[in-house]
């Protein structure tokens, strides 16, 4: 994490393209100065930034290690409010450096068969996308999603518009409530997502492959109580939807069909 500044949105775009399993994404990020700046960091390692822009216009940067070091051509005043856009490209199946422990693999991109999936806790956002990657931090978040038209694009948040465009397909979803960055996920791929009314005006929403979908529905039956019990325990849930995100991959410390938590 960054101090100096308290981020208020992210609006994360990808483009997935299947012939090269590459990804084109570009990251807004909204914030407000605590404090007089002269420049400022972002966390963000790994991928290959394209340009960056300060409000609008080109901005001066530098990269040491996981630190993206920004410089305005003018001091950012106190309370002020800025913007900083980042186009860059990724690799899902390159490996980042992302400083995590085993069984941990150091980043948040997790190559599939058919796509990728984002899983960035406990502290590894920011190999996915520029952000202040601490938990304090928390923010709103807007993504739009650009897969070819057989596969599925998913995230955290409700989908609030799909658009195809004939070879491709824009998903858009958003995220209202304040969340951490390392809760963070994305996902390209074959997936059925299946959803239900769930408890207390919650909706229950998962994400499998379309392949395990008839068996996975009936495994799923039991998360309407365990919302239940969990609130009961530990308080209101903070977010309109409550789900799991399945997908074939390693993660380090699970089986090959890892089950993800997709708020």
């Amino acid at each position: 994490g960054n101090g100096g500044y308290d981020v208020t949105h992210y609006s994360i775009g990808m483009t997935y393209h299947a012939d090269t399993k590459l990804v084109d994404a570009v990251t807004t990020v909204q914030a407000r100065a605590d404090q007089a700046l002269t420049r400022f960091d972002l966390d963000f390692d790994g991928n290959t930034i394209h340009s960056i822009r300060f409000d609008g216009r080109p901005v001066s940067f530098v990269r040491e290690g996981a630190e993206l070091i920004i410089t305005p051509r003018k001091a950012i005043r106190r309370n002020q409010h800025f913007t900083v856009t980042v186009t860059y490209g990724a690799d899902p199946a390159a490996t980042h450096g992302c400083e995590t422990p085993p069984p941990l693999t150091g980043t948040a991109w997790f190559p599939t068969p058919d796509g990728f999936v984002i899983a960035g806790q406990p502290n590894c956002a920011h190999t996915v996308f520029p952000s202040n990657d601490h938990p304090r931090d928390k923010a709103s978040y807007d993504f739009t999603l650009t897969a070819p038209s057989d596969l599925t694009a998913v995230a955290n948040g409700t989908l609030v518009r799909k658009v195809s465009h004939g070879a491709t397909v824009t998903w858009s979803y958003r995220m209202p409530q304040p969340m951490a960055t390392e809760l963070t996920q994305i996902a390209f791929g074959h997936f059925t997502v299946l959803s239900r009314p769930g408890p207390g005006g919650v909706r229950l929403r998962d994400v499998v492959p379309t392949a395990e979908a008839a068996e996975a529905g009936a495994q799923l039956q039991n998360e309407a109580e365990h919302l239940r019990f969990m609130t009961s325990k530990v308080g209101a849930y903070p977010f309109k939807e409550y789900g799991v995100l399945a997908a074939q991959l390693q993660i380090g410390f699970a089986l090959e069909t890892q089950t993800l938590s997709l708020f």
